[in-house]
């Protein structure tokens, strides 16, 4: 059973200077009450090799970068090379600034402790990487598969009480939206799940939450559900690629009814694309 674990870590966090440096909250994609949560698990956690999933601008790796200790190590992953709100504004591809840009632009002496990968999905990544991840910041595109898919890639390399974040878990409430994968694996996944004590407006639930991975959470029973949760339809369009690259790292490190289910999924996933396809 998943235990729910509250500590002030919104104030732990709101310690630290970066969460209010103008040069990260003109770019960053979360409220300054989440930004000290995160830094509030950083101090408490001390993490020394952090995966961010989702870099945008790269604010949320300046805080990872910033608050982590010296000899912590941030590894960032993004689908794109370019910041995306530059692609979907159509700005001229000459002018659009590469994803990450801020912590190149603003915090320069933060670049050694990290590495940035792009233009691939976690699978593409995940292994060069490696193992010994004990904290994880997924934020990625929110639409199934996203975080479900993007946590059963990373678990496999990640510690024995690691510690996933993950951001937007109450998106639908806000807006009308598709984007639900990281409040289905928040609410599905099993393991000791924390919340910070800020609220939505409005909401009785927050928008942020971390949980922190134990034995159950790798059991099989557990997992299964997780791959279930999988055969939901996808919101967001996988490559065929992206299907297989994902399904080595799967058929690796989990069991054989497991993978099936995943095998599932994706041959859903092919139907109706080809059916949007055709449609259009």
């Amino acid at each position: 059973m998943s235990i729910r674990h509250h500590c002030d870590f919104e104030g732990i966090g709101s310690e630290h200077q970066i969460v209010a440096d103008p040069r990260v909250s003109e770019y960053s994609e979360m409220s300054e009450k989440e930004r000290c949560f995160i830094l509030g698990l950083l101090s408490v956690y001390k993490p020394r090799k952090i995966l961010e999933v989702g870099v945008s601008s790269g604010a949320s790796s300046a805080l990872l970068l910033q608050a982590s200790d010296a000899n912590a190590r941030v590894h960032s992953i993004d689908i794109s090379s370019q910041y995306y709100l530059d692609v979907w504004n159509n700005v001229p591809k000459e002018k659009q600034r590469d994803t990450g840009f801020l912590v190149g632009q603003h915090f320069p002496e933060l670049l050694p402790k990290w590495r940035i990968y792009t233009n691939g999905m976690v699978s593409s990544h995940i292994e060069q990487i490696g193992a010994g991840i004990d904290f994880v910041l997924l934020d990625a595109a929110h639409g199934l598969p996203g975080e479900l898919l993007d946590f059963l890639t990373i678990l496999p390399f990640v510690t024995e009480d690691g510690l996933f974040v993950l951001h937007d878990i109450s998106l639908n409430l806000v807006v009308q939206t598709k984007s639900i994968a990281p409040k289905l694996l928040m609410c599905t996944v099993a393991a000791v799940k924390i919340y910070p004590r800020t609220k939505l407006e409005h909401f009785n639930t927050s928008n942020i939450g971390a949980f922190i991975v134990n034995e159950e959470t790798r059991a099989v029973d557990d997992l299964r559900d997780l791959f279930l949760a999988l055969t939901l339809d996808w919101a967001v369009p996988i490559t065929d690629y992206e299907i297989t690259k994902a399904r080595k790292i799967l058929d690796r490190y989990y069991p054989e009814e497991l993978v099936a289910l995943y095998d599932v999924a994706t041959k859903n996933h092919v139907m109706q694309r080809e059916a949007a396809k055709q449609a259009s």
